[in-house]
């Protein structure tokens, strides 16, 4: 079996901060697709040492390692695996009000598959459910005098 990473996208490092004037999400292959591609952050030469580490695992377990129907899905699977993007990474991107609200919380957008319907469903960060639970809880009658 013979597989290619094309790094079509590949720049010498000198022109690297002239590279990417505008956001293309779908610049490279979804599946070796950097975060930086898909929140429109400008780029360098890192997105394809990303593609290379994705080719990487599937060659050497057959499988892909960040799956997803689209960008948002892609983000979400990458978070599940690597833990939550920066918000130093995240707010640079243009594109990032599509996936994450004012919060920082990530918005997931999921395809029903029976009806077609397209849900928008807010992932919190369990810091911030925690902090509202903690406020929300009911007092206890020894400690409310």
């Amino acid at each position: 079996m013979l597989k290619i990473c094309d790094l079509g996208t590949a720049i010498d490092r000198s022109d690297a901060a002239t590279a990417a004037t505008e956001p293309m999400p779908y610049l490279v292959s979804r599946f070796y697709r950097a975060p930086e591609i898909i929140l429109g952050v400008p780029f360098d030469y890192a997105v394809d040492m990303w593609s290379i580490g994705c080719t990487l695992y599937e060659l050497y377990t057959g499988k892909i390692l960040f799956t997803g129907e689209n960008n948002n899905q892609m983000l979400k699977n990458m978070m599940e695996i690597r833990g939550k993007l920066s918000a130093k990474l995240y707010r640079r991107g243009e594109l990032a009000i599509n996936h994450f609200d004012e919060l920082g919380n990530f918005i997931s957008v999921e395809r029903d598959k029976i009806l077609g319907k397209v849900r928008r469903y807010l992932i919190v960060s369990f810091a911030l459910f925690l902090f509202f639970f903690w406020r929300l809880r009911p007092v206890s009658p020894t400690h409310a005098a």
